[in-house]
């Protein structure tokens, strides 16, 4: 779909999948236009379906360019975060509360998934950058 830009995946169970929306607002435009779309193909659709908002994802930039081997060394103790080079350019920084993944990259700039909603994100991003401000990155 072109306005919002959206795509959605519909599953033989009924279920869909909309991705690619970029603001919160649009969800709902999104859905009624797919909704349209369907029942102009004959496709029978519920009027008000059940929405929920399973991930969000962000990028956020830190400014400046990090060395993730230093940044590993100093958080080599912390089971949240992990960096494999061989296998993934990026350190993945988990944190439980809320639950928020962090994807690092040398660059310093970062995408951020798994919130449900801005409030977690923004105090997901809260949390890293206390914890890297911690070790001096920052």
């Amino acid at each position: 779909m072109q306005d919002p830009k959206a795509v959605a995946l519909i599953f033989s169970s009924g279920r869909i999948v909309l991705t690619g929306v970029t603001r919160h607002e649009h969800i709902d435009v999104s859905l009624h236009n797919l909704l349209d779309m369907l029942k102009k193909s004959g496709i029978t659709c519920m009027d008000t379906p059940s929405v929920s908002v399973k991930n969000i994802v962000c990028t956020y930039n830190l400014g400046n360019e990090c060395n993730l081997v230093r940044i590993m060394a100093a958080l080599m103790d912390h089971e949240w975060v992990e960096y494999e080079p061989e296998s993934f350019p990026g350190l993945v920084c988990r944190i439980t509360d809320p639950k928020i993944v962090f994807l690092l990259f040398s660059s310093g700039k970062t995408v951020v998934t798994g919130g449900t909603n801005m409030e977690d994100i923004r105090k997901g991003v809260g949390i890293f950058t206390q914890k890297l401000g911690s070790i001096g990155v920052l």
